[in-house]
């Protein structure tokens, strides 16, 4: 998801907020590549999938947000569109 966001924004500029909900997989070693253009919030426990998004949309600074579930690809341009839409 994270790889297809990146490679799919073109030159639109872009927050990136990941919840991690006390994960037990690589979720976070994963996100370390990506370190520099995303913030991480660790969770101690599973807060569950609404409160987590409720998280990430408090800490954002942008006007718009786009909530995306880890096994989402973006395509080609689509941040471009949505933001065009926007």
């Amino acid at each position: 998801c994270l790889k297809s966001v990146f490679d799919t924004r073109g030159s639109t500029d872009l927050e990136v907020i990941v919840i991690d909900n006390a994960s037990q997989d690589t979720t976070t070693k994963i996100i370390e590549r990506f370190k520099s253009e995303v913030r991480l919030i660790c969770n101690q426990a599973n807060l569950g999938y609404a409160k987590a998004n409720n998280q990430g949309i408090e800490v954002s600074k942008d006007d718009y947000v786009l909530l995306l579930n880890p096994d989402v690809e973006l395509k080609e341009n689509c941040s471009k569109v949505m933001f065009d839409f926007m």
